[in-house]
């Protein structure tokens, strides 16, 4: 199927003349061509240009922004986990073991006859 052909308005801009032709200027190009698509026609290409590359620049900024958020964020969590304590089960196990080396204490003092000053 032969394609359409794609009419274009009277004084609508012409992509050659926002290329610059260097490729790090590329995207900034385009953009600019786009808004001066979406402006209509009277256009200044300089100002367009200025306008797309402050745009890129706050896209930039934002989407470094919300990396740098995201991780902070993962470093945050690692950090918290590792500060977790050891949880309860651990807690009752160090606790049983503690009560048991001081039954075992007292059982070894008691046969000695260590305790009976005491008392005990």
């Amino acid at each position: 199927m032969p394609a359409r052909p794609v009419l274009v308005p009277e004084g609508a801009p012409c992509l050659e003349d926002f290329l610059s032709g260097r490729p790090d200027d590329r995207l900034r190009d385009l953009l600019a061509f786009a808004l001066a698509v979406e402006a209509g026609p009277p256009m200044d290409r300089a100002a367009l240009q200025a306008r797309a590359e402050a745009e890129l620049e706050a896209l930039a900024f934002r989407r470094l922004h919300n990396q740098v958020e995201t991780i902070r964020l993962e470093a945050a969590r690692e950090q918290i986990l590792r500060l977790r304590g050891p949880g309860l089960p651990r807690l009752i196990l160090g606790n049983l073991i503690a009560l048991g080396l001081v039954a075992g204490v007292v059982a070894v003092l008691r046969q000695q006859g260590l305790l009976a000053a005491w008392g005990l």
